[in-house]
């Protein structure tokens, strides 16, 4: 009587265990996808964002073409700068996330004058692109081969040598994508990329909420496979590995969005094999942070200042900010300086391309 006593409460407890694993799992796994929805809402302009804007530039100086090409059931906006005979090549930058093409007009600007075609583009989701959200990470390889098919069946732009210049999620991209690449890539820069978007996606977790995040950590590589299929679970060392062209790894030493040495392509060195990749590191001071590499050290302090300023602001004021105080200080910034880039890193980015045709 006993011996079935202890089998029936054995028994139950082995169905309560595994209910509660089921419902552990559906929980987690729906937690996930809503906080994916909350994460990659769509980026709509914000407008009091500090950064780059075409408008505030020499439209006459930097002409530009808008062009549309799909990805997905999306069109995305793209731009195309100083495709002209005699071009040195094409160079495409891929961007970050929350960011936008015309975020990088300080580089551009300079590729522009140093004799390049830059075809530039918004990706899912984000500035004058169609999405309603931006899906997750994997999407920015998925938008940037778009891009490229846009440009190699192009008769203009497909007479250039391509070279690729990515910035933390565009970094990831441009190295995820050569691991299957169709098309003949010159060169590739991975400016403050991560290697894979779990690392990435963790990484954050942690910042945000500590050890808890580790109860998620098998959700979000499953929810990403649930939403990309094959373009999920991608390596940037594996890319990196895939291919035989240069690559030029930069990175800024006190980065903590993407640290180099936790998160970041330059952790796993060890793991790289391919002989044409190079290590660019950044330690000037403020210049060594996430998005400030290619700033000169006194427009990358004075854009953190700035950013400061700003967050004083709004913890005055709130998320909407009397439009007096805005206008006052949006006015009183000194757009040159700020945006004001390092030409000897810019050149060397040059060079490094220029070797590789």
């Amino acid at each position: 009587m006993r011996s079935l006593k202890k089998k029936s409460l054995l028994k139950q407890i082995v169905i309560y265990t595994l209910i509660a694993i089921i419902v552990y799992c559906c929980v987690s796994f729906a937690f996930t996808a809503i906080l994916f929805n909350q994460i990659f809402a769509r980026g709509e302009l914000n407008i009091y964002e500090i950064a780059p804007d075409y408008a505030d530039i020499d439209a006459e100086q930097y002409p530009r073409m808008l062009v549309n090409f799909q990805s997905g059931s999306n069109q995305l906006q793209g731009y195309i700068y100083n495709a002209v005979v005699g071009a040195e090549g094409l160079i495409l930058p891929v961007h970050g996330f929350g960011s936008r093409a015309d975020h990088y007009l300080p580089e551009i600007m300079y590729f522009v004058d140093s004799g390049w075609c830059v075809f530039a583009f918004d990706g899912t989701g984000t500035g004058e692109s169609e999405g309603s959200s931006l899906r997750g990470l994997p999407q920015a390889e998925i938008d940037l081969r778009a891009a490229l098919d846009y440009i190699y069946t192009d008769d203009t732009l497909n007479k250039y040598p391509v070279a690729l210049y990515g910035q933390s999620m565009g970094a990831y991209a441009v190295a995820t994508m050569l691991r299957d690449c169709e098309y003949e890539i010159a060169a590739a820069v991975c400016v403050s990329g991560f290697n894979t978007t779990f690392d990435a996606m963790q990484w954050q977790a942690k910042k945000s909420v500590g050890a808890i995040s580790n109860l998620m950590y098998p959700f979000v590589p499953l929810y990403e496979f649930f939403l990309f299929g094959r373009d999920a679970g991608g390596s940037a060392v594996a890319g990196i590995n895939a291919s035989e062209i240069p690559i030029l790894i930069v990175y800024g030493t006190d980065d903590d969005t993407v640290p180099f040495d936790v998160i970041g392509i330059p952790a796993h060195a060890d793991e790289i094999t391919n002989p044409y990749v190079v290590f660019l590191p950044c330690d000037a001071a403020y210049r060594n942070q996430h998005c400030t590499v290619h700033l000169t050290q006194d427009a990358a302090a004075y854009l953190l200042e700035t950013r400061a300023a700003l967050s004083d602001l709004h913890a005055r004021y709130g998320p909407t900010l009397p439009e007096a105080e805005w206008r006052a200080f949006y006015e009183s910034l000194d757009r040159e300086r700020l945006y004001a880039v390092d030409t000897d890193y810019l050149q060397t980015i040059i060079d490094f391309f220029r070797v590789a045709l």
